[in-house]
């Protein structure tokens, strides 16, 4: 039952981003602080504020670039966090995925609604969530699809494909593994995980 109400409110968009204990902001790109350097554009950016401290989170992505050497192209995404202190920030972590050399279409983008801050264990402390598709493609066939997410400074993350429909009953892709660190982690985390990859493993071909 439990399960199936965190799945509920993240499909219906209510599971919000948190309990008391955390305080968060939608910024805009020009309020980043201009100390923080980072690649591509902002996608997405919060400030957030937990037990520890007060945070700036966001998402970037560079799109697609085209050699004029030859016919590759590459795209990159990025994914940032800093602590502020005082008048600094310091950066807690950072996530870079890309796909580089590739003759055909490419993709490296962040999930739209997927950026978000919770604490789902009520421990006080922070988590940052977001999930991206990475590919390199000449046929239909299913996207390389990531979940990372971030307590404090620990990395959890989920591994697999989108799910492609290949006829009316039958899909090819789709699969996932979770690291040891979600494994081990507390059963909300779990649920949530699998619930915002259910929401977003199959793939649209327009």
């Amino acid at each position: 039952m439990k399960q199936l109400l965190i799945a509920a409110l993240l499909f219906t968009g209510t599971l919000n981003t948190a309990t008391a204990q955390i305080k968060t902001k939608p910024l805009a790109a020009s309020m980043i602080p201009p100390v923080i350097k980072y690649s591509g554009k902002v996608t997405k950016a919060l400030q957030f504020t937990d037990e520890s401290g007060t945070y700036v989170t966001f998402t970037t992505e560079t799109g697609i670039t085209n050699s004029k050497e030859d016919d590759m192209g590459k795209a990159a995404l990025y994914a940032y966090c800093y602590k502020a202190t005082g008048n600094t920030t310091v950066p807690v972590w950072q996530v870079k995925d890309f796909v580089d050399e590739c003759p055909v279409d490419i993709k490296a983008k962040f999930v739209p609604g997927s950026f978000a801050v919770t604490d789902l264990d009520k421990n006080g402390i922070a988590e940052v969530w977001m999930l991206y598709q990475t590919a390199c493609r000449g046929d239909i066939s299913p996207d390389n699809m990531k979940l990372i997410m971030y307590e404090g400074g620990v990395k959890h993350a989920m591994r697999g494909t989108t799910k492609v429909e290949i006829s009316p009953k039958n899909y090819y892709g789709g699969k996932y593994t979770m690291d040891p660190a979600f494994q081990k982690s507390a059963p909300a985390f779990k649920q949530y995980a699998t619930a915002l990859w259910n929401k977003n493993v199959k793939q649209k071909w327009e």
